[in-house]
């Protein structure tokens, strides 16, 4: 049971760190020029793929459980 409480709540602690990430990007407002650069919106967004995959995974394993 420890095992499961752990994964929610690492899970939790992850969303909230996703969540507080979010609101400091805010719309993009925090760049500082219109093109804040190439590179730097490049490396967000293979950030945001990664993100995208491990959440896709974990979506897998949570589908499974029980099956």
């Amino acid at each position: 049971m420890a095992c499961n409480e752990n994964f929610i709540d690492a899970l939790r602690h992850e969303y909230e760190r996703l969540g507080r990430m979010l609101q400091v990007i805010d719309d993009g407002r925090w760049w500082t020029a219109d093109d804040p650069g190439r590179a730097k919106v490049t490396a967000l967004q293979e950030r945001a793929a990664q993100i995208r995959a491990a959440i896709d995974g974990i979506d897998k394993v949570v589908g499974e459980i029980g099956r």
